[in-house]
C-alpha cells in the first residue's frame, strides 16, 4: 500500500516540478505571510483574481527569496494517466495521511471530486491536481490554497488555525468561535474604532512562549445584514455563503496588520444586553478551537490539537456575552484589554 502510494506522489511531485519550472516567471506569483510564503504557478489562471483580493502577493522580482514553490494543475493529468484514488486500499483518509507522513509528504485528497493537494516537506515543493476548473471547492476563491499556506507555515514553526484576532494599545486577543459566532462583525466593528486586527478567519500563530498572530488573509467577510448593522454599504458580490469579501482599506480605510501579540483567549458570544467577560475553562476553548480548526483543514490533526493544547494551557481564556452595540462592544473589550495588561 505504501509503496504505491508513495509511487503516485512521487510522481505527482516530479510532474508539478516540471511544470513549475517551464511556466513563464510572468505567470508566476510571489506569496508571503508570517515571515514566510512560496512561489506560485498554475496551468491555467484561474486562482490569480482571488490571491490579489486575499493573499499578500507581489511580483516574482520582488521576492524571489521565499522558501517554497507551489504548481496548481487543472488538467486532471493524475486520472489522464491512471492515478485513480490510490487510497482506497487504505481504510480511512487518516490512514493515508499517516503513511504519506512516513515518507515526508502532507496530503489532502477530496474524494468527490478526485482533488489532490499535496506537499513535500523536504523539498517545499506542493502540487494541486485537478480536474477542470469546475471542480474546484465553492470556498477556494475567498479562501485560497489553505493547504498549503499551512503546510509551508509549519516548516517555519508556526500554525494556521481557524480564529481571528484584535489588539489595540500593544495588546492582543485571538477570537474563537465556529462559523457564525460573530468574529469577522467584531473584527469589522472594532477595526472602524481604531483597533487592528490580523485576520478575521484564518490565523497563522507563532508556536512558543511568546504568542503571536501573524496574517493570512488580507480580506475579511460580511454578510450585508452585518455590514447594515455597522452603517456599511454592501458594493461586493456575495460569496457562497451570501457574505460580502472585500479588504478593510476599501471600505473603511483600514488595513489587515501583519501581526499582533496574543494576551488573551475570547470566546464570543452575541445576544446580551451589555457586554462582559467571564473567565471560561480551557477545556471548552480548546474543543472548540481545536475542532473547528482540523474541520476546516482536514488534515495535520495530531500537529493541531498538539498546538492548540499549548495555546489554551499558555494563555488566559474568556466568553465575551456581547451586546448588538458596536460602539459599546468596543469600549468594553478596550476596557477589559487594559486590565488584563495590567
Amino acid at each position: 500500500m505504501g509503496n504505491e502510494l508513495e509511487y503516485f506522489v512521487r510522481q505527482a511531485l516530479q510532474f508539478g516540478q516540471e511544470q513549475f519550472s517551464k511556466a513563464d516567471s510572468l505567470n508566476k506569483t510571489a506569496i508571503s505571510f508570517a515571515d514566510t510564503g512560496f512561489m506560485f504557478a498554475e496551468s491555467e489562471p484561474f486562482l490569480m483574481s482571488s490571491i490579489k483580493l486575499c493573499l499578500n502577493a507581489d511580483k516574482p522580482e520582488l521576492n524571489n527569496t521565499l522558501p517554497a514553490a507551489i504548481y496548481a494543475d487543472y488538467s486532471a493529468w493524475h486520472i489522464n494517466n491512471g492515478f485513480h484514488a490510490p487510497h482506497a486500499k487504505h481504510t480511512d483518509l487518516l490512514e493515508m495521511c499517516k503513511t504519506l507522513a512516513s515518507f515526508g509528504v502532507s496530503a489532502n485528497y477530496y474524494q468527490p471530486d478526485q482533488r489532490w493537494d499535496v506537499f513535500d516537506n523536504k523539498q517545499s515543493f506542493g502540487v494541486r491536481l485537478q480536474c477542470g476548473l469546475d471542480r474546484s471547492p465553492i470556498w477556494e476563491k475567498t479562501a485560497p490554497l489553505a493547504n498549503f499556506c499551512n503546510w509551508v507555515a509549519r516548516q517555519d514553526s508556526k500554525t494556521m488555525v481557524h480564529a481571528a484576532s484584535i489588539g489595540i494599545e500593544g495588546m492582543g486577543a485571538l477570537l474563537i468561535g465556529n462559523g457564525g459566532a460573530g468574529k469577522s462583525g467584531t473584527i469589522l466593528g472594532c477595526l472602524m474604532r481604531g483597533f487592528k486586527s490580523s485576520g478575521d478567519d484564518y490565523t497563522i500563530i507563532s508556536n512558543g512562549s511568546n504568542y503571536a498572530a501573524h496574517a493570512l488573509y488580507m480580506s475579511v467577510k460580511q454578510d450585508p445584514l452585518g455590514l447594515k448593522r455597522l452603517g456599511l454599504k454592501c458594493d461586493q458580490n456575495l460569496n457562497w455563503q451570501g457574505k460580502a469579501v472585500f479588504r478593510p482599506r476599501d471600505i473603511i480605510n483600514a488595513d489587515i496588520s501583519p501581526s499582533m501579540p496574543i494576551n488573551v483567549l475570547i470566546v464570543p458570544s452575541i445576544g446580551a444586553d451589555k457586554t462582559t467577560f467571564q473567565s471560561v475553562s480551557p477545556n471548552e476553548v480548546f474543543k472548540i478551537l481545536a475542532l473547528s480548526t482540523a474541520k476546516q483543514l482536514g488534515s495535520d490533526h495530531a500537529q493541531i490539537f498538539k498546538a492548540c493544547g499549548d495555546l489554551v494551557r499558555t494563555i488566559p481564556c474568556f466568553k465575551m456575552n456581547m451586546s448588538s452595540d458596536n460602539d459599546e462592544v468596543t469600549v468594553e473589550l478596550k476596557k477589559f484589554l487594559r486590565e488584563i495588561k495590567c
